[in-house]
């Protein structure tokens, strides 16, 4: 009788254990979800590829650039400054100085990934401290691509998204989406913000052997690949740059 009352307590102990195990897990999903999906604060998003290899940290929706000046501005023009150069009122006590991000290589052997890390951890050796405690994810991409595009030239932008609607969109779709009946693969890909920039480029040059990019930075049909790389770039923001792609362009 004995046993058989202590085993009815140990089951119903067990019970009792597991259903909080559930309610616990429930919970921390919850709170998970909270962390990474926009909230009302950053309004609809679209919903990015998910990805399943490992590695850095990559964006679960798209990211909106315009979100992300504002918040730069609150955050980060004290040391970087309004345009990215390094020079705000704070930089020239701190050393190292904050790098200048309107430099032309200063984000070519950078990753948005890197960026991304160090918005959100902050960088060892150097003033620039962590944020995650005020920025989540999407925000954090939100402001990695407006870093993203300090630099990069209005002008560039249109050529990169003539060049991809004349050579690329056939195969690839207007906005990296190929047609369901395409053996192409889409070029919405969340994974490449472990790319620098230089590799973006190789990699679209390496996908395209026949063309005489490898050597010239151009396809066999004038194309810009580090335009049409930009292009790519901005699938994976809220605002792609698809207005009149011959606008300004020769």
């Amino acid at each position: 009788m004995t046993k058989h009352v202590t085993a009815g307590r140990h089951e119903a102990a067990t019970r009792i254990g597991l259903r909080r195990a559930a309610v616990v897990a429930v919970v921390w999903m919850a709170g998970l979800a909270a962390c990474t999906a926009p909230t009302a604060e950053h309004g609809v998003r679209r919903a990015l590829p998910t990805v399943t290899t490992a590695g850095a940290p990559v964006p679960a929706y798209a990211a909106d650039p315009a979100a992300g000046a504002r918040r730069y501005g609150e955050h980060c023009t004290a040391c970087h400054g309004a345009d990215g150069a390094g020079d705000g009122p704070l930089s020239a006590g701190l050393q190292p100085p904050p790098p200048d991000w309107t430099a032309d290589d200063a984000l070519q052997h950078r990753s948005p990934a890197v960026l991304f890390q160090a918005i959100r951890r902050g960088v060892l050796g150097s003033s620039m401290k962590r944020f995650d405690h005020l920025l989540d994810p999407p925000a954090t991409w939100d402001v990695v691509f407006h870093v993203w595009q300090l630099r990069v030239e209005p002008e560039m932008l249109r050529r990169g998204a003539r060049d991809y609607a004349r050579d690329c969109a056939a195969c690839h779709g207007t906005a990296g989406v190929p047609d369901a009946t395409a053996r192409t693969p889409s070029l919405v890909r969340p994974d490449w913000v472990r790319l620098t920039r230089s590799q973006l480029v190789d990699l679209l040059v390496r996908s395209h052997p026949e063309s005489s990019a490898r050597t010239a930075g151009t396809t066999d049909r004038g194309s810009d690949v580090a335009a049409i790389a930009e292009h790519l770039w901005s699938f994976l923001t809220t605002a792609p740059e698809s207005s009149d792609p011959s606008a300004g362009v020769p």
